[in-house]
């Protein structure tokens, strides 16, 4: 018999081993107020002592809690689905390497390959720059009647080129002999001063038709077909407010049809090209930056698998499109700076998608849109995807129209400045609208 089953039956008892202390996953020390997110009240006789703290740290508790709850369903799917594709990187010609230095020994970017007549100008603008500092008389000039007065500065500014002379106006006034005028004090009766017009006096009414005109297409700009590209888009570097005037109609009152590129790009070396897929898209959206593409609001995808053809070495799985990369970081961008207006969507993969492709359905619910529009056949393809993920799609997905006071859509949203999409223009059916709940 063993020692503790004889203690038992003697009526001894043993003692007890102390309890382990509980180890605080989150430790809050009282001696730093700035981790502790609250300013202690030392007074306890204070009315409500202890309540804001213990809100606060209620308060705390739950973003705690729910940032576990959201990192343990994030560790959860990396293990069921594995961790996503990375972004990969889009510089083709990232390992050319220019030395943007002088030359010391005299070469082709040298100061000292200036000639003696460059010399010479150099020195002739700078002595017009102080002469015209000095502001230079006006010199007068009577031919046939016409008083012309002007300056030296403006004569020889458009030849020369001198940096900093700011323009006169050319003051042009008729004399007319009176009898009763003093010709020792003649004046010009009139002044008319010649102000050239700006694009920018014109009314804004008038500047937003002139950019529609210049900016705006009837046809979507294809990026599978890349028509439709020439919009006109170097009036916006004219001025600062002819681009923020502009931008809104070029990027917000012009759809854009993203497709599969199916050509190969690589550097000369390489024996194996690439297929160019979605790169050029999302080289796109990212030359543009995030200001420019938040105006963007008609936005169709086409998504199509890779070919055999010009991706041999690669296994079926790289070849879908739900492992791109590059489209993934696309709709996480759309997503991220940007409510669109109507997204139309055609997957047109070999196979269906379904809720294991997690990473892709991850990225694409990120896109939020006032009208989502499947595709059944758009360009050959046949919409191939889970049936029970349409409602998923809306719900997450599609948010609410603007309502006015007779709770109904706004009247700009549907009649005005209406664009037209790919898929208006092939005339491809589409199977399923589908709408926020708040207008079904």
């Amino acid at each position: 018999m063993s020692s503790r089953a004889k203690g038992r039956l003697s009526g001894a008892t043993l003692p007890t081993a102390p309890n382990p202390p509980s180890i605080d996953p989150y430790p809050l020390d009282d001696s730093d107020e700035s981790l502790c997110g609250y300013h202690y009240d030392y007074d306890s006789d204070a009315p409500g002592h202890g309540t804001t703290r213990k809100r606060k740290r209620g308060a705390q508790n739950k973003e705690e809690l729910e940032e576990a709850k959201r990192r343990r369903a994030e560790a959860r799917a990396e293990i069921r689905y594995g961790k996503p594709p990375p972004v990969p990187d889009l510089s083709d010609d990232g390992i050319v390497d220019y030395d943007q230095s002088e030359d010391e020994d005299n070469g082709l970017w040298s100061t000292k390959r200036a000639k003696p007549s460059t010399e010479a100008a150099i020195g002739v603008r700078k002595g017009l720059a102080e002469c015209h500092s000095s502001e230079l008389n006006s010199i007068s000039y009577d031919l046939a009647g016409i008083n012309l007065n002007v300056t030296l500065g403006d004569l020889l500014k458009s030849h020369l080129g001198v940096p900093g002379m700011a323009s006169t106006n050319v003051v042009l006034g008729r004399k007319i002999n009176h009898p009763h005028m003093d010709m020792a004090g003649d004046k010009p009766t009139s002044d008319i001063h010649v102000n050239k017009p700006s694009f920018l006096d014109l009314p804004p009414e008038v500047r937003v038709q002139i950019y529609r005109f210049a900016l705006r297409g009837e046809c979507a700009v294809d990026f599978g077909r890349r028509t439709n590209f020439s919009r006109s888009s170097a009036l916006l570097r004219t001025c600062k407010q002819v681009h923020e005037e502009g931008r809104g109609i070029l990027y917000g009152e012009n759809s854009f049809h993203f497709a599969r590129s199916s050509e190969v790009r690589g550097r000369y070396w390489e024996p194996d090209w690439k297929e160019i897929g979605y790169d050029d898209v999302r080289r796109f959206l990212e030359t543009i930056g995030p200001i420019n593409f938040s105006h963007i609001k008609y936005v169709s995808f086409l998504l199509t698998d890779a070919s055999v053809r010009n991706s041999p070495q690669t296994s079926i799985d790289e070849r879908r499109y739900v492992n791109d990369a590059s489209l993934q970081q696309v709709f996480r961008l759309i997503g991220a700076h940007t409510t669109l207006r109507k997204l139309a969507v055609m997957f047109g993969g070999r196979a269906k998608v379904v809720t294991a492709d997690y990473h892709f359905l991850k990225a694409f619910t990120e896109m939020k849109c006032h009208e989502f529009i499947l595709l059944g056949v758009f360009r050959g393809y046949t919409t191939k995807f889970q049936d029970n993920l349409r409602a998923r799609m809306q719900s997450v997905m599609v948010v609410p129209f603007e309502f006015d006071d007779k709770n109904q859509i706004h009247p700009k949203l549907i009649n005005k400045n209406r664009v037209s999409m790919v898929y208006e223009e092939a005339g491809a059916p589409c199977p399923g609208t589908y709408l926020s709940s708040m207008t079904t």
